[in-house]
């Protein structure tokens, strides 16, 4: 496990890292050694990893649009939760995974960059085909 100094602050009793700085209950987020930005859970996963372990924590306090690098999923700010309320919902075709097919369609999932929302679309096989 890489877990640097600066981190142990953060280490929570059950041994994982925190969501939220104490005191004052803001959310955090973490820097990996490579600079990817992580959710706490992510950066807790990345600590068994010998090449892009998290290395410092910060506090999210007003990006409403900060994501996780690994799993895209939107960090929560301290100030600026405000600003995703009617989300016009930021997706982009890198951002969906497959995650179901039949013979004649695929299911797919994506996270909303703006707002974290988990979206799912089914399409036909053949139009997939085409923007593959």
């Amino acid at each position: 496990m890489f877990l640097g100094e600066s981190l142990k602050p953060y280490v929570e009793e059950d041994g994982k890292l925190a969501k939220y700085a104490w005191p004052g209950g803001y959310p955090l987020f973490y820097m990996t050694i490579k600079e990817n930005c992580l959710c706490p859970r992510c950066a807790w996963e990345a600590t068994e990893s010998d090449c892009d372990y998290p290395v410092v924590a910060g506090v999210n306090w007003e990006d409403p649009h900060l994501f996780c690098d690994e799993c895209s999923k939107r960090i929560e700010s301290a100030y600026a939760e405000d600003d995703v309320d009617g989300c016009k919902h930021d997706l982009r075709m890198e951002a969906f995974r497959v995650v179901g097919k039949t013979h004649d369609s695929i299911s797919l999932r994506a996270t909303c960059r703006k707002c974290g929302e988990e979206m799912e679309a089914t399409i036909k096989a053949d139009a997939f085909k085409e923007i593959e």
